[in-house]
């Protein structure tokens, strides 16, 4: 059995927007010196009225987490008051998978599946 990583290293929050996305990634590939795409997890996050954000949905992208994290909130009617994401990048699939699962279960249950 493939274990993730306890502590993922978590980016964020960030404005959920395509050109914040585009900026935070790029950034990221260029200090890393990796190249898209990219395997990891996100968090979706909204500001509540005192204008905190908090996560609200985890998933993840076993091949492109640039286009997930893009796409996801914009597609899904559920996702229109989320205005900020975190993402981690991992190595596999397994990781992925094992780091949505763990955050759902801590409550972050926007989710249909996981």
């Amino acid at each position: 059995m493939i274990m993730a990583q306890n502590n993922p290293t978590w980016h964020g929050p960030f404005s959920l927007e395509n050109d914040v996305v585009n900026r935070e990634l790029d950034l990221y590939l260029k200090q890393k010196n990796v190249k898209d795409p990219l395997i990891g997890a996100y968090v979706y996050g909204e500001k509540d009225l005192n204008q905190k954000i908090s996560p609200v949905y985890i998933g993840r992208s076993d091949s492109d987490l640039r286009q997930e994290i893009k796409s996801r909130h914009t597609t899904d009617r559920k996702f229109k008051s989320c205005t900020h994401f975190w993402y981690c990048v991992l190595d596999s699939e397994e990781e992925a998978y094992a780091v949505e699962s763990k955050y759902y279960h801590m409550g972050y249950k926007l989710n249909d599946k996981h």
